[in-house]
């Protein structure tokens, strides 16, 4: 049985929140950019040691995923850190 769209995101998730850089970096391409509350875009790279370097300063840090929506290809979802 493989993974829904909703179960990706949700793996994904958990490993940003448990720090697993090598899981969370599994699920990103290699052309990922972040775009968002960082001053400029984040490559791969960037944005997995911008998450790392968070994580480490506030390690209970969670980010409370939920309103999950899939709808074909395309999951929505709340954040509330």
């Amino acid at each position: 049985m493989s993974d829904t769209q909703e179960d990706i995101v949700r793996t994904f998730m958990t490993a940003l929140e448990t720090n697993d850089q090598d899981m969370a970096g599994s699920y990103l391409s290699e052309d990922f950019t972040f775009s968002g509350w960082t001053p400029l875009p984040l490559n791969k790279k960037d944005f997995l040691t911008v998450i790392g370097g968070i994580k480490s300063g506030i390690p209970g840090l969670i980010f409370n995923l939920h309103n999950i929506d899939e709808q074909k290809d395309v999951v929505t979802a709340t954040m509330q850190i």
